[in-house]
């Protein structure tokens, strides 16, 4: 029978009788980013088309696309709670299931590990460990009102002088932070059995106690949980690279993009100060932005409900001046609260583009766990237990140590790495990991030094050198105190600073950064080779070569080339910045000649390639 045509077209696609048997390969393709932009996913082998559904999606239109040409299976069953009733409106979007020969998992995914995530999950519902404590969550609401109404209470009592206006300060910054905790877990829908119940406490949290959208927040949140530290998908990755060079991939990209939007080589130190300060503009300005344009007005007016009630509870007590002092202070403790312990978990692992894994080493990769205590709960919102919350976002929180255990258990069957670490490590990590991105930001190039040989060199490409320094300054035991102190100091001048060693014929491996400077581009060195004392050499793009011989006396200033003696300017300065950044670091610096080395070892050969050199020192 012929199609029917005329206004019946107009109509609701209907289901077909006999679903489309579609194989793997025609769904990656409608993946958002082909010609028609058609988005397909699956889940439980069922094929639907959310196109036009994205754009209506109740968690987001970003969130779902994440996951187009992708099997969506455990993504779906860790957002929605009730699935009954979803699976009702997702009728309409059915077009299809895999054909029979198809397998259930994607070939790159690990099917024993979800096959076991699976049954694991099974157990925890039947442990009602889904299940909240509404108890639990009044003692959490009622705290936190006090502490707000704590904040005023000190100023309006005790007045505005310096003592209570600190004291006040400090309780509505915590008052704040805890609000933003409460509302995080009413996002996830963990609050209360119905999603209705946790929408509308949700937006009086937010919008009306902290001023800011619900819809905004569940939009980027809800990104973030589906694909943790994927770029481009992920928002809270949106500092890269405006801010900040975050993750082995984008930073080695970067480098060989030769493309520099802030001073990277000092990140560690401005990190501190500029991630805090810039999140303040960025929520107030895009809470506006997003609400303006996507109309949603009962949001915009409960903002500016917000801000007329919190001037009309302080500026009556201590003055417009003062209001604002306190305020925005208070903010930017806020924020910086904020930071720390959101990024705490994810700056130090793995960053990267979505690379398509399960949904169990998605987030296994991307986050990481800070030790448990009654202090570590409360001022993290559990967001302690991060491995828990983004492997079942809609678990309450007060039941993720109760899991933690059999989460540990299931990883160490599968040989993936649990990590937990005290909350001072984790913090110290996140500035580690900062300075460990110089390693990735640019071409890098292994030196190998030997006490005999001709001079000669000999050039292949290493891209596994980039794994080895990974893997040696990854581990905290390799780092000590001192060597980080090195390179936080390191990368604020030009020239290089070699860690290096002299140990009769020992090899030494060094690699060596471009760092951008005032003067063009100097290298930063660090040693792979252990050892209690070392010592420093520099070395002036490639052309001015000064070697430190601990035994040496005074040394002579001068170097080879292929044309014989290069000429050294005078490098008073240069010694005296040397030995400067060698305060509080014991090492002793002598100058002393160099000979028999090519200094175009040092320059990087070839735009974009990584190259290892193997240099024989005379």
């Amino acid at each position: 029978m012929a199609p029917q045509t005329g206004p019946s077209d107009k109509g609701p696609p209907s289901i077909p009788a006999f679903p489309e048997l579609l194989t793997w390969e025609e769904i990656r393709t409608r993946n958002g980013g082909g010609r028609g932009r058609e988005q397909w996913l699956v889940i439980d082998r069922k094929v639907y088309d959310v196109t036009q559904f994205s754009r209506r999606h109740p968690g987001g239109s970003r969130v779902i696309g994440h996951y187009a040409g992708q099997d969506a299976t455990d993504a779906f069953v860790a957002f929605h709670q009730d699935k009954a009733l979803v699976k009702k409106y997702m009728k309409s979007l059915l077009i299809g299931e895999l054909a029979p020969d198809q397998p259930s998992f994607e070939s790159n995914k690990k099917k024993s590990l979800l096959e076991d995530f699976r049954e694991l999950r099974c157990t925890i519902e039947k442990m009602g460990l889904l299940r909240p404590n509404h108890f639990f969550f009044f003692l959490i609401f009622l705290h936190l009102l006090v502490l707000d109404a704590a904040s005023w209470l000190v100023v309006w009592y005790f007045g505005v002088s310096l003592v209570p206006f600190l004291a006040g300060m400090m309780l509505f910054t915590t008052a704040q932070i805890q609000m933003g905790w409460f509302q995080h877990d009413l996002g996830h829908c963990s609050v209360f059995r119905k999603p209705k119940w946790n929408r509308l406490l949700q937006i009086v949290m937010i919008n009306m106690l902290k001023g800011l959208p619900a819809s905004w927040w569940n939009h980027l949140h809800n990104q973030h949980h589906a694909k943790p530290n994927c770029f481009r998908k992920d928002p809270d990755l949106n500092m890269h690279p405006l801010l900040f060079s975050l993750g082995k991939t984008l930073s080695v990209e970067l480098g060989k993009q030769k493309k520099k939007f802030m001073p990277y080589n000092y990140q560690h130190k401005y990190f501190i100060l500029l991630a805090p300060l810039a999140l303040v503009p960025f929520f107030q300005l895009t809470i506006f932005y997003f609400a303006i344009k996507r109309k949603k007005w009962l949001d915009l007016m409960l903002i500016v409900a917000f801000n007329i009630r919190v001037c009309l509870m302080y500026v009556p007590l201590m003055g417009f001046k003062n209001f604002m002092v306190y305020y925005w202070l208070s903010r930017y403790l806020e924020s910086t609260w904020f930071i720390w312990v959101t990024q705490m978990n994810h700056i130090p692992m793995d960053i990267d583009y979505d690379k398509n894994e399960d949904w169990v080493s998605t987030q296994l990769h991307a986050t990481c766990n800070v030790n448990q205590s009654v202090f570590n709960d409360w001022f993290t919102g559990h967001l302690n237990f991060q491995i828990e919350h983004h492997l079942f976002p809609t678990m309450p929180r007060h039941n993720y140590w109760k899991v933690a255990p059999l989460v540990k258990s299931l990883c160490d069957k599968h040989g993936i790495e649990y990590k937990s670490k005290t909350l001072l490590t984790a913090f110290v990590d996140i500035l580690k990991l900062l300075i460990m991105e110089l390693v990735y930001l640019g071409q890098i190039l292994t030196w190998f030094t030997n006490s005999k040989g001709s001079g000669a060199s000999r050039i292949q490409p290493c891209e596994e050198i980039i794994e080895q320094e990974q893997a040696h300054y990854a581990n905290e035991a390799h780092v000590p105190k001192q060597e980080l102190l090195h390179a936080a100091i390191c990368v604020a001048f030009i020239f290089t600073l070699t860690h290096n060693s002299t140990f009769g014929s020992r090899t030494v491996h060094t690699s060596w950064i471009p760092v951008s400077g005032g003067l063009g581009f100097a290298y930063l060195g660090f040693s792979t080779c252990s050892h209690p004392v070392g010592s420093m050499s520099a070395s002036v793009h490639g052309l001015l070569g000064i070697q430190n011989n601990k035994q040496a006396g005074e040394g002579k200033r001068e170097t080879t080339s292929d044309q014989g003696i290069i000429p050294v300017p005078k490098s008073g300065g240069l010694k005296k910045e040397i030995n400067s950044a060698s305060i509080g670091i014991n090492y002793n610096v002598n100058f002393v000649i160099l000979r028999g080395l090519n200094p175009q070892g040092l320059i990087p050969h070839g735009k974009g390639q990584l190259y290892h050199s193997d240099l024989k020192g005379g």
